[in-house]
């Protein structure tokens, strides 16, 4: 029987549609957008998509590098740890809130955050809302 139950469970774990190799989403999403300096998130159009490379135009930036306006390259942090959560997936002509840093230029920012998310988002305009009051100084 114990043999068994080892078989079983290296078959279970070699499925590639078994649960056990499955990401997670986030689904709970907090209610408002803890920041403490809004200068690395910004809202942008996504217009190219080619493998892990994008490119939008920032319609608006909370005062960080990158200008609105400005025509920008959007690109995956490398190296960055999965810990079974989903990747995100940006779609062109899609408009998203991104948290990202500047690397020589280029928009970087993590695959596997779920808070980089689109304007049709449920929060997507209570999370402008709470950068609006970070940027402006207040809380």
């Amino acid at each position: 029987m114990r043999c068994f139950l080892s078989f079983f469970t290296m078959i279970a774990l070699m499925n590639p549609f078994s649960p056990a190799l499955a990401c997670r989403q986030l689904v709970e999403y907090p209610d408002h957008l803890e920041v403490e300096d809004a200068k690395s998130h910004y809202i942008v159009e996504i217009w190219r998509a080619e493998h892990d490379c994008f490119s939008g135009t920032v319609i608006r930036s909370f005062g960080g590098s990158f200008s609105l306006g400005q025509n920008v390259d959007v690109r995956f942090a490398r190296n960055e740890e999965a810990r079974a959560v989903c990747p995100i997936t940006l779609v062109p002509g899609k408009v998203y809130l991104l948290r990202s840093k500047s690397i020589s230029g280029v928009m970087e920012i993590p695959r596997y955050n779920w808070l980089n998310i689109p304007a049709d988002h449920g929060h997507f305009d209570d999370y402008v809302h709470d950068l609006e009051l970070v940027s402006a100084g207040r809380e």
